[in-house]
């Protein structure tokens, strides 16, 4: 067990009810947590109940754990939280460690990241709402009854690499150079 395992499983012990506990237990054996992430102390996950998938972070400090759900209940480490991160404690390995992907990618060329990136992009175009890019913005709703923008509307402006450099530079990645010139390549 790891060290960021025992101080949340202490965490829960000592500051979360029993029945709340239980609850959180349940969830998890019926298997309702998935997508589970760990991103240094932050552990992420979501959690399906009866009529909505929430989505959870559990950050774990030394002498305590804050938890974000965005399931609307006004207690401080409501049961999807719980279940999180009785989750992690019970099988971290369960979770994608974040930290390390983004490690073995930066051993990568830059042509292999862009050819990676091309493949995911060209599978899953919705992607493109992680970049903040014009025109993917939100998800489309999940229902039968989908309305469309007007024509004018519908189209969204082409996006040049430095235009999408630009913006994710915005989003402090640590992106520090110039993306070159495809047409140099």
């Amino acid at each position: 067990m790891s060290s960021k395992s025992e101080k949340l499983d202490r965490h829960l012990r000592d500051l979360v009810s029993r029945r709340r506990l239980e609850r959180a237990a349940s969830l998890v054996a019926e298997g309702r947590v998935f997508r589970r992430i760990t991103n240094g102390d932050v552990v992420m996950a979501q959690v399906l109940t009866d009529d909505m998938v929430c989505h959870v972070e559990v950050e774990v400090g030394a002498y305590s754990f804050t938890t974000r759900c965005d399931c609307g209940s006004s207690v401080s480490h409501c049961e999807h939280a719980v279940a999180v991160g009785m989750a992690y404690v019970g099988d971290e390995e369960s979770f994608f460690d974040l930290v390390e992907f983004l490690d073995d990618l930066a051993r990568f060329r830059k042509t292999d990241l862009v050819r990676m990136l091309r493949a995911i992009l060209g599978r899953d175009p919705e992607a493109l709402n992680a970049l903040g890019l014009p025109g993917f913005e939100e998800p489309l709703p999940e229902s039968d009854d989908l309305s469309f923008p007007e024509a004018d509307d519908a189209t969204s402006p082409a996006v040049t690499a430095e235009e999408l450099f630009t913006s994710l530079s915005r989003m402090n990645l640590g992106l520090d150079e110039e993306p070159e010139d495809p047409r140099l390549n």
